[in-house]
């Protein structure tokens, strides 16, 4: 991408001239401990946090009915599309995401992403564990996790490459980043 043309084409310009990133240009991630909880939104280009809830303003939010319920993984990590997708929809509602637009797309929607269009990549030790997504026309990450103990979700150490791919594909169908059934 050239220096001079914006991060986020397909989104308008703000107030500030600024653009803001849309609910495929970020993912919702979340640390439980004991009484301990937080959720935030993470740019996945600039890997900027863009919302944030800790501990009793989290809770608040899924008592005041903002937040869906959510699942956990092994990792004690909150997940389920239901939740994701609340998170996702209170943050466009409060303007710290760009809704869908339709501009520059010649009155079209804007196309999501399928299995076909996507390639999955893993980086393990001694490098830094990684588990990423790009897409394959335009080699853009559309998702990332970092770190062995965010990518052991997956069960990276007791699955092949291909079982892998299709767990972490499942996974972005469910939170909604790939569309479904293609």
């Amino acid at each position: 991408m050239a220096k001079n043309e914006p991060l986020y084409p397909h989104v308008p310009k703000g107030q500030k001239g600024e653009t803001k990133p849309t609910r495929d240009d970020v993912s919702v991630k979340s640390w439980v401990e004991r009484d301990r909880l937080a959720i935030w939104i993470t740019d996945n280009h600039t890997d900027e946090t863009i919302a944030e809830w800790w501990d009793d303003d989290a809770r608040q939010m899924f008592d005041d009915g903002f937040f869906k319920p959510a699942t956990f993984s092994r990792g004690g990590e909150m997940e389920g599309s239901e939740f994701i997708n609340s998170v996702l929809d209170y943050a466009e509602e409060m303007g710290f995401l760009a809704k869908e637009s339709k501009a520059g797309t010649g009155g079209q929607s804007t196309k999501k992403l399928s299995r076909n269009d996507v390639e999955v990549y893993l980086s393990l030790p001694p490098y830094k564990a990684s588990l990423w997504v790009e897409n394959k026309e335009t080699g853009e990450t559309i998702w990332k996790v970092e770190g062995a103990e965010s990518i052991s979700r997956f069960g990276w150490k007791d699955l092949n490459r291909d079982q892998l791919e299709e767990r972490v594909l499942k996974h972005l169908e469910d939170v909604g980043t790939l569309a479904t059934g293609a």
